[in-house]
Order: structure tokens, then sequence, then C-alpha cells
């Protein structure tokens, strides 16, 4: 079975392997509906803004403080007054905020899922995102003249009846694909916690194997090329985890349509999916 992509002004068409999750897809099969294009690349760093990041480290500080009020715990992390110049305290935080969100635990201490509660999660998840594209390191200095460059395209809204578990999901080793299955994740996919010098060990790092409905299309085989690279195979192993990296194969673009995609990445803004 074919899935078809219908840009404004082209066509692309791959064969979708035999999975569960072709049928997931096929279930959710929103025809009329437009599909979200996501180009995305990794690593980036922006310019310095020393008035945005006093801004997002301000409210970073604020929401923690009072999270740990509402929790009746100590403030265990040390938020210096000024913004962070490096992931370290970044990542500490990321583990906070994720635990909150997806269980309502703070410290260890269950919350009240309150409109108050999740303004203050939502805050400190928000503002260490925006933080997070200004810090600089030398993961990716040592990957700044060769990003990874994909583009999602998601079925939106994606709501919570269209979420998929990844049971035995195949890893990149098992065919030849450039097309994924999309992911949804409760904190960060492995190669962004590689960028973040984060460790592969964390709990909301590996929790990979949800999805909504969509594809990732690894468009130049850059993701291929980061599995083989020694730099993130070292990462893996000095950190003393042996585990899969969470992709599901689902289908291979020709080069034609991906020469396609590529010229016009920044431009791709929707496009409308069926199969056949």
């Amino acid at each position: 079975m074919q899935a078809i992509l219908d840009f404004p002004d082209r066509t692309v068409k791959f064969e979708l392997f035999d999975t569960p999750y072709k049928n997931h897809l096929i279930q959710h099969k929103f025809q009329n509906h437009k599909w979200r294009c996501h180009p995305l690349q990794q690593p980036f760093v922006f310019k310095n803004d020393e008035t945005a990041l006093e801004r997002y480290w301000q409210n970073c500080i604020s929401a923690y403080k009072e999270l740990c009020k509402i929790a009746g715990t100590k403030e265990k992390l040390f938020l210096p007054g000024h913004p962070p110049k490096d992931n370290f305290i970044l990542n500490k935080l990321h583990r906070l905020f994720t635990l909150a969100d997806h269980d309502k635990i703070w410290d260890g201490v269950k919350l009240n899922d309150t409109a108050e509660v999740a303004k203050l999660v939502n805050m400190i998840n928000d503002n260490v995102h925006n933080i997070e594209p200004y810090i600089d390191n030398d993961t990716k200095k040592a990957h700044e003249q060769e990003p990874i460059q994909y583009l999602d395209i998601l079925l939106e809204p994606n709501t919570k009846d269209r979420l998929f578990k990844l049971e035995d999901y195949d890893d990149y080793t098992s065919c030849a694909a450039n097309v994924f299955a999309v992911k949804h994740i409760t904190g960060k996919d492995f190669l962004t916690a590689y960028f973040d010098e984060d460790t592969p060990l964390e709990w909301d790092i590996k929790n990979y194997h949800i999805t909504y409905v969509g594809f990732t299309i690894d468009i130049n085989g850059d993701f291929v090329r980061m599995w083989n690279n020694e730099r993130f195979k070292s990462w893996l192993s000095n950190n003393n985890y042996k585990g899969k990296i969470g992709f599901w194969p689902i289908g291979t673009i020709l080069e034609p349509d991906l020469e396609w995609l590529r010229q016009r990445l920044r431009l791709l803004r929707w496009c409308k999916v069926h199969y056949k």
C-alpha cells in the first residue's frame, strides 16, 4: 500500500512497510485534512540576546520557587541569578518539569492537578526550551558544519485518541528506510539529549515508544549518518546505554522526490495525505 503526500505543486509517493503502524495510519485517514509540515534542524545556536535570556531565566526561577512552595519542598537546585552558560542546570530542570507534566509529581511530592500548577509547569517548560537554543557547547560545535535536517508531517490536531504505542518497533538496522513514525516524547529524543550534553539513561529520554499520526522524513540520510557517528556512539557507550534509540521505519522515498523536498524544505507548509 502506498502513502500519497499531495503538496500544492507535487505528489510524493512511497510504499508503506507492513507494520502495525501502517494500520494505525489508515485507521486515522482524514483525507480532506491538511497535514502540517515542520522542517527541523539540529543542532542550531541562536545569536546571543541578553535581554531575552534574562527574561526567560527569571521566569524559570519564579516558577521553580513557586512550585517548591506549593509542593512544600526545599529548593534543592541552585539556580544562579543570571542565565546559565551551559546545559547542566537546564537538563536538571528538564527532569523536574517533565515529571510534573507527566505524573504531576514535583521533587517526590504529588501535586494537585490545578490550573495554577499547570501554568507554572508550562512556564518552566517554555522558558527552558526558549533558552536551550542559545546554549553553545562542544557537541554542537562538532556538528555545526553538518547539521541534521528532517521533515515532520503531522495530522493536526493530534489528539490523545490518536496515540499509538510502538511495542516491538524495528530499529534503523532492520531495513533501508528514510521515512519513520513520527515521535511523541514526554522529554527528549536521543539526538536532542546528545546535543544538550544530557545523559541517555534518563526516563524522559528513553520513553520514545509513543507516537501520534504522521511521518518523519530523513531527507539527507542524516539519521543514519548520526547513528554511525563515532562521537554519538561514544556518548551512548560512555553512559553505558545499550538499548535501541527508538526509530520505527515505515517506508522509503525515492531520490527524485527527496531532492524536490530538499529544495523546498523551508517553503513547505502543508500537504494532504491518502493511501492507495
